[in-house]
């Protein structure tokens, strides 16, 4: 199992979530994203527009590290369509 890929991602109240299709389109005050997943692959669950969760329908070598890369590419779009990264002095910090 992913260690990374089994955490659930929280969805803030100001981002929207929604698929179509194969892609899962992030929506914030700041931006919007489209995601790619491949719905062969993975079984994604939006639970009430507050929580996502990926799992994939089979475990093997190659879906654990796509497991954990895609849950935390989502997790990066839903925090970068409602919080400001910034710079403060030679580390990056979300506000």
């Amino acid at each position: 199992m992913s260690k990374i890929g089994k955490i659930n991602i929280s969805i803030p109240e100001k981002v929207k979530v929604a698929l179509a299709g194969n892609n899962l389109n992030i929506e914030g005050p700041l931006g919007k994203k489209s995601i790619d997943i491949d719905l062969e692959i993975f079984n994604l669950d939006i639970k009430e527009g507050k929580e996502i969760s990926i799992k994939p329908k089979k475990i093997d070598q190659n879906t654990k590290r796509l497991w954990g890369m895609k849950r935390s590419l989502i997790n990066n779009a839903v925090i970068g369509s409602h919080e400001i990264w910034e710079n403060f002095g030679t580390s990056w910090s979300w506000l």
